[in-house]
C-alpha cells in the first residue's frame, strides 16, 4: 500500500500523518503553511496558480494575497529557503509557485538502503562558507587575512566559498548568521577580530552554522610579535585545516539525524569521512558503506572516491579483512577514478600518492603528493603522507620536516598517533635512539592510537638500551595484538632492508 509520504531534497512530509521532518528531525509547521507544502509536493513540479493554492489552503474561504505570501514565507523559513534564493519553492512570475527540486513518493518497505536504490540521485550540495571582514583597528589587515583565507579555501572541493564581493560587504559582529544566509546563501559564517598591538597581537575567530546560528568552533590565536605578512601566513596555516575538519564533523552530526533513505551524496560523504577518522575495523567498514552510497548517488564525486581509496588502504594496512590484496587494488582503482573525475582535487592526488605506500613503490607516490601540496599547501593529510613515503625511502630529514609541519597544521588530527610514530621511526633510522623512543612512546599514548606503534616503541626502547621499557611494550603488544610480528609490521611499513634488519634484531632480542 502506497502511503502519502514524500521526500524532496533533505526533507520528508507525511500528508496523512500531518508531519514534516528534516535533517535535524521534526519541523513544527503551522496548519496553513503545511497545507501549502502538501499542495506543492503533490503537484510535483507543476506550477500552481494563486487561485489553486488558495483553494487548497483555505477551502471555501476568501483570503487576501497577503495571506498566501505569509504562508509561503513561513514555509520557506522552515527549510532555510528565502524569497531571494528560492532553492526549494520557486515563484514563477505571472504564473504561480512550484517545487524547484524533484519530489519522490515513499512506498512502505520500498527503500533498500544497503543497495542505495533511489528513483533519482540525491546529489545535494556541498556546504558553503562566507568569510567576513575581520574587525580590526587596521582595516587593511582586517581585509587581507580573510582574503587570504578565501583564496586558500577556494581550492577545496569539499567547501564552497562565497565570493568576497558578497561576504566583504559585512563586517564581523555586525550581522546575524541567519541574515547572512539569506543575503549570501551561506551555510557557515566565519567571523574574526584582530586585537592588540603587534607585540601582543591576537586573532579571535568564530565559525557559526548560519542555518541554526549554533557556534561550531571558536578559537584564539596568539601571534605576538608577528608582522602583518607573518600574521596572515600563520593564520592560514592554523585556521584552514581546522575549518575543514570542523565543518566535516558538524555536517556528519547533522547527517546522522537523517533517515538513511533521505541522505544526499554529500551527507553520506561526510558520514563516511567521520567514520574513517575513528580508526577501527568497524568504523572503516561503515565508512565504505557511506562512501559507496555517495558515489552511487553521484558517480562523479571525486572526493568520495578519494576517501574510498583511503578506507581501502587502511583496511589493507591494518589487516582488517582477509582479502588484503583486493583492498590494495581497490585503493589504487578508486584513487585513479578520483583523479579521472577531477585532476585538480588535492585529496584525490594525495590518495593516489598514498596508494603506493603498500605497493612498496614509495618513489612513484611522491610526485602525486607533491602535486597535492602544490594545489593545497595547507593539506596536513598530503604533507604527512609525503613524510611517510620519504621515511620508507630513508629520507629522514624530509620526513621530519613534513611530519612536523603536518602536526603544526593539524594538532588534533585523527592520524596524530601515526605522525608521532613516523617521527620516532625517522629518529631510529638516523640512530637517535633516545629521541626515537620519546616519539614512539608519545605515539603509543596518543588518542585513537593503533597497535602498530607498540612495535615501534618496543624496538625504540631496545635500541635505546631501556630493557624494562622494551619488555613492557613488547608484552603489551603480545597482549593486545599478538598477530603483529616483525614480518607483518614491515609488510605494512616497508622500510629499507638495512632498517628492517636492524629493527627486527632489536625486537627479537627483547625477552
Amino acid at each position: 500500500m502506497i502511503s502519502m509520504r514524500y521526500r524532496f531534497d533533505r526533507f520528508t512530509v507525511d500528508i496523512e500523518g500531518g508531519t514534516f521532518a528534516g535533517p535535524l528531525g521534526h519541523i513544527a509547521l503551522p496548519e496553513k503553511p503545511f497545507r501549502l507544502l502538501c499542495a506543492l509536493v503533490i503537484a510535483d513540479g507543476r506550477v500552481l496558480d494563486k487561485e489553486t493554492l488558495m483553494a487548497a489552503v483555505w477551502p471555501n474561504q476568501i483570503v487576501s494575497d497577503a495571506s498566501l505570501a505569509t504562508a509561503l514565507k513561513a514555509l520557506r523559513y522552515s527549510v532555510g529557503d528565502t524569497g531571494t534564493t528560492q532553492r526549494l519553492f520557486e515563484t514563477v512570475k505571472g504564473r504561480g509557485i512550484r517545487m524547484a527540486v524533484p519530489v519522490f513518493p515513499l512506498t512502505t518497505g520500498a527503500v533498500k538502503t544497503e543497495t542505495f536504490e533511489t528513483e533519482t540521485p540525491l546529489v545535494g550540495e556541498r556546504p558553503t562558507i562566507a568569510v567576513l571582514r575581520f574587525a580590526s583597528t587596521k582595516d587593511q589587515l582586517g581585509r587581507a587575512i580573510p582574503a587570504d583565507l578565501i583564496s586558500a579555501l577556494s581550492v577545496s572541493r569539499d567547501i564552497g566559498v562565497i565570493a568576497r564581493g558578497s561576504s566583504f560587504q559585512h563586517l564581523s559582529g555586525e550581522s546575524r548568521p541567519a541574515n547572512l544566509r539569506e543575503l549570501c546563501g551561506a551555510d557557515y559564517v566565519l567571523s574574526g577580530e584582530i586585537v592588540g598591538p603587534p607585540s601582543q597581537r591576537r586573532i579571535s575567530i568564530e565559525l557559526a552554522d548560519a542555518r541554526t546560528e549554533v557556534i561550531v568552533w571558536n578559537a584564539g590565536l596568539d601571534l605576538a610579535g608577528a608582522s602583518d605578512r607573518e600574521l596572515s601566513a600563520e593564520g592560514l596555516r592554523k585556521i584552514v585545516p581546522e575549518l575543514s575538519k570542523r565543518i566535516v564533523g558538524h555536517e556528519s552530526r547533522r547527517a546522522a539525524k537523517t533517515p538513511t533513505e533521505m541522505l544526499s551524496a554529500w551527507q553520506s560523504y561526510h558520514l563516511g569521512v567521520s567514520e574513517r577518522h575513528k580508526n577501527t575495523p568497524d568504523s572503516d567498514r561503515r565508512a565504505m558503506v557511506h562512501l559507496q552510497r555517495a558515489v552511487a548517488l553521484d558517480p562523479d564525486f571525486s572526493s568520495a572516491y578519494a576517501m574510498l581509496s583511503d578506507a581501502a588502504f587502511s583496511t589493507a594496512f591494518n589487516y582488517y579483512a582477509s582479502d588484503r590484496d583486493a583492498h590494495l587494488e581497490r585503493s589504487l582503482v578508486w584513487a585513479d577514478r578520483a583523479i579521472e573525475i577531477d585532476p585538480e582535487n588535492a585529496l584525490a592526488c594525495a590518495a593516489k600518492g598514498r596508494s603506493y605506500w603498500l605497493r612498496k613503490a614509495p618513489a612513484d607516490g611522491i610526485p602525486w603528493l607533491d602535486q597535492a601540496l602544490e594545489i593545497d599547501p595547507n593539506s596536513a593529510y598530503a604533507r604527512y603522507s609525503r613524510g611517510v613515503l620519504c621515511n620508507l625511502l630513508g629520507h629522514t630529514e624530509r620526513t621530519e620536516a613534513d611530519v612536523a609541519l603536518a602536526i603544526q597544521n593539524s594538532p588534533i588530527d585523527p592520524n596524530i598517533y601515526s605522525m608521532r610514530g613516523h617521527l620516532g621511526l625517522a629518529c631510529l633510522q638516523r640512530e637517535d635512539f633516545s629521541k626515537g623512543l620519546e616519539w614512539a612512546e608519545h605515539a603509543v599514548r596518543s588518542p585513537r592510537t593503533q597497535h602498530m606503534v607498540l612495535f615501534v616503541a618496543s624496538v625504540a626502547a631496545s635500541l635505546a638500551g631501556e630493557k624494562t621499557r622494551a619488555q613492557h611494550w613488547k608484552s603489551e603488544l603480545a597482549r593486545v595484538a599478538p598477530q603483529i610480528t616483525s614480518e607483518r609490521f614491515f609488510d605494512s611499513m616497508p622500510l629499507r632492508p638495512k632498517a628492517q634488519k636492524a629493527f627486527t634484531k632489536a625486537f627479537d632480542r627483547i625477552s
